[in-house]
């Protein structure tokens, strides 16, 4: 509730989890693919008989793996404090606004009718800058930055993010077109023995 005191206790008295940091990205994991299946019909815009998991797995702990990633390179080069493992817990106690919200909006949208649609997207808008505002404070502080070199940092790390999130689809192409050439060589040479 207070991110600042927390996020300066963490770092001066290094109190924090890993383990209990790892439990809430898989928290967050776990949440929206609740939301995906359990999200009210008014609210829902995806198809629940389409559930895929290596979607929601990718952009749930995968991009939180590549934005402390890219967060760690980054701040390497530019004089961080934080190691990778106090990034990764700051970063994912900082999610946990989301994970909390998204547990909330599940039941709301269950209950609301769409008349009563702005209270759940003002819920879901307040968690989303609720963990925009942790996730600011825990890079400032477990890299013991000023306001400016923060955002700076920040945006170069999402610029980092976007493209390694552009290398890793141009991979997994690559990659299907690679699987789909050798199941035609393949069924290609069985066809003719």
């Amino acid at each position: 509730l207070h991110p600042l005191t927390g996020y300066d206790d963490l770092k001066s008295e290094r109190s924090g989890s890993f383990w209990l940091a790892t439990l809430i990205v898989a928290a967050l994991f776990l949440v929206s693919v609740l939301a995906h299946q359990l999200t009210g019909f008014a609210f829902n815009t995806n198809r629940t008989d389409e559930l895929n998991l290596w979607v929601i797995l990718c952009s749930t702990v995968g991009v939180f793996i590549a934005f402390v990633t890219c967060n760690w390179a980054v701040t390497t080069i530019m004089d961080g404090e934080g190691s990778f493992g106090e990034i990764w817990v700051f970063s994912a106690y900082a999610l946990l606004p989301l994970v909390l919200v998204g547990g909330v909006l599940i039941v709301l949208s269950n209950v609301l009718t769409l008349d009563e649609a702005t209270f759940y997207y003002a819920i879901q808008w307040i968690g989303y800058g609720w963990t925009a505002i942790c996730m600011f404070i825990a890079i400032r502080e477990v890299h013991q930055y000023t306001l400016v070199k923060t955002l700076v940092t920040l945006a170069i790390t999402f610029a980092g993010l976007v493209i390694v999130v552009v290398i890793a689809a141009i991979v997994y192409s690559v990659f299907g077109q690679l699987i789909s050439f050798i199941s035609t060589i393949w069924s290609e040479i069985t066809l003719h023995l």
